[in-house]
């Protein structure tokens, strides 16, 4: 700045100083010193450009208790602000301001942070004014040290922190590449001195300081519609919600989990009901705990099964079964140190390596993608779902590797994604998944018929089915790949078990299932049923050697066994936990 332009020299009533642009409002604040009469030194007063008027004017200098000119020079005081503004703008002598933070697509993506914002690799200077506290603290290398420490014990608190850098790689995945990723929530439920709340205190610690009424460690103590407004304008900034047994009861928790998702609060109407109030938008990753489940308190459905999960202490990770997040007593208490004494570091150091490294870690994410889908077909997982929580999982695992570029550590990464594996897509698919459960039972049923199909190569005329013959077992294999079903997960099925469609439903209502035709129809889309030629019924009608007949036709490996229907959530874990060396 060339320094302050007088505006009215006789009374010394007030100059501009400066010019800031405010980036959101797509407005001018205009910094004015007012000379006090009170005081007898100089005031600031800011008013903004579109607020300039004789009568605002007037109140921001009386405000200032500054001389205010006679209301018939103020219209031509106005004039001359005016003219000032447009002449500092003109040499561009005006800053910039902001007031949310994170990724925005601005003429191409920038991160704005505490005092910067970094646009196409550059930083420029721009001051915030926001409601968080994004104040860096301590160092890089103290944080460093901490991340040796839990390298080495084996706690949760390692994979469960990288959701501190998740929040911004997805962020920065949705505005950069293009993505449609949902925000998620991880629930960490346990009793209390386990760790979970010292572990969303660092999460929270990423982007900021995580106490006090403008920090990032937030409270259920607050309503959810308080929540949620403490988050519009924050985009790749990671929050924690502390004890969801502290929350009010009554309340509608679902769509709270839907609105953390959506990244958008319900729509309000404005003051006396004329009109729809806009509300701000929000992006992240957010991280819950609790001594009590907050999917139990929420209606149960995969929707919601796609954009909340939880996690317990007592699973196993590199092989070791765990009675608590944290390792110790002591190493809680350094996360905690480390946590008040560093913060606000971590966030802009992942944004400007992903800036820095834009198609490196856009290659990384697909990379994981291929990874998780890959290991989802393997293990013949059935979800509506799927596809959706494999992002999380690669938008993790792309913050694990830009994490181990910025710590300079070595981190086990397969360790860290069958971690996140099993409790975002296996757990998921076992718990609560339709087709998972439906597929189950189908081939429990098979199990226990097998000695009672007829056993055939074609697929009409055979033998009317009797009590002793309950369905049929038709092997496909001799059939060209080309020519063979493929499954939606890719594989090929040669063996197609057939049933009556009436013993089939019975069987299914026996199984807890109250509506099975709604039960038989989650599978048509893993194209594990063969359905009318048209493909909208699930139905298929055969022709035996005397009658037609309605029936479910199911497809099967060949190479499947048939008596591992059931699954043992033990022995899965260990599976998905390598043995640390």
């Amino acid at each position: 700045m060339n320094g302050n332009k007088l505006i009215v020299k006789e009374c010394r009533a007030f100059n501009i100083g400066e010019l800031e642009y405010l980036s959101e409002e797509k407005d001018i604040l205009v910094h004015m010193k007012v000379f006090s009469g009170v005081t007898g030194r100089e005031q600031d007063v800011a008013i903004r450009r579109s607020a300039i008027t004789p009568k605002k004017v007037k109140e921001a200098i009386a405000s200032a208790g500054g001389i205010t000119p006679a209301d018939k020079d103020l219209r031509a005081l106005v004039d001359r602000m005016e003219d000032v503004i447009n002449e500092l703008v003109i040499n561009r002598e005006i800053s910039s301001a902001h007031k949310n933070i994170g990724f925005m697509m601005n003429d191409g993506i920038e991160f704005r942070g505490c005092d910067s914002i970094w646009r196409s690799g550059v930083r420029v200077h721009s001051r915030y004014y926001g409601r968080f506290d994004i104040s860096q603290k301590g160092s890089l290398g103290e944080i460093k040290m901490l991340y040796r420490i839990l390298n080495e014990s084996g706690s949760l608190a390692l994979p469960l922190s990288i959701l501190g850098a998740a929040a911004t790689v997805l962020s920065f995945s949705n505005n950069m590449w293009g993505t449609h990723i949902y925000n998620f929530v991880v629930h960490l439920l346990g009793s209390s001195s386990t760790g979970k709340s010292t572990i969303a205190k660092f999460i929270a610690s990423f982007g900021g300081n995580p106490d006090g009424s403008e920090g990032f460690f937030l409270s259920y103590l607050a309503t959810p519609n308080a929540i949620i407004s403490r988050l519009n304008g924050a985009c790749g900034y990671p929050f924690a919600i502390d004890e969801f047994s502290t929350a009010k009861r009554n309340k509608n928790w679902s769509e709270f989990v839907y609105v953390l998702a959506n990244g958008y609060d319900k729509d309000r109407c404005t003051a006396g009901g004329k009109g729809i109030e806009q509300t701000g938008h929000f992006e992240g990753v957010f991280v819950s705990t609790g001594e009590i489940s907050v999917s139990s308190k929420c209606n149960k459905n995969n929707g919601l099964s796609a954009r909340l999960f939880e996690i317990t202490p007592d699973c196993l990770y590199q092989g070791e079964s765990m009675d608590a997040f944290t390792a110790s007593a002591e190493e809680s208490d350094l996360i905690k140190n480390i946590a008040d004494n560093n913060h606000g570091i971590l966030t802009p150091l992942i944004a400007e390596e992903l800036m820095r490294n834009v198609e490196k870690y856009n290659e990384i994410r697909q990379k994981w993608y291929r990874i998780s889908k890959e290991q989802y077909r393997k293990d013949n997982l059935l979800s509506d779902i799927g596809e959706r929580v494999m992002n999380y999982v690669a938008i993790i695992m792309t913050a694990t590797e830009a994490m181990e570029s910025i710590l300079e550590i070595g981190l086990n990464l397969m360790e860290i994604f069958f971690f996140y594996y099993f409790h975002f897509l296996y757990k998921n698919s076992e718990d609560t998944n339709m087709p998972t459960k439906v597929y189950s039972v189908v081939r429990q049923m098979i199990l226990v018929n097998e000695q009672k199909l007829y056993n055939t190569m074609q697929i009409n005329g055979m033998p009317y089915l009797s009590e002793e013959n309950c369905g049929y077992k038709i092997d496909l294999s001799h059939y060209e790949n080309k020519n063979r079903h493929k499954g939606a997960d890719g594989k090929y099925y040669d063996l197609l078990y057939v049933f009556p469609v009436e013993y089939v439903e019975e069987y299914l209502k026996q199984r807890g299932f109250e509506d099975p035709k709604q039960a038989i129809n989650t599978l048509r889309k893993q194209k594990l049923i063969k359905a009318s030629r048209s493909g909208n019924n699930p139905k298929l009608e055969l022709q035996t050697e005397t009658v037609k007949m309605d029936t479910y036709a199911f497809w099967v490996e060949k190479q499947d066994d048939l008596y591992k229907y059931g699954v043992n959530t033990q022995d899965i874990i260990m599976k998905f936990s390598p043995i640390r060396k």
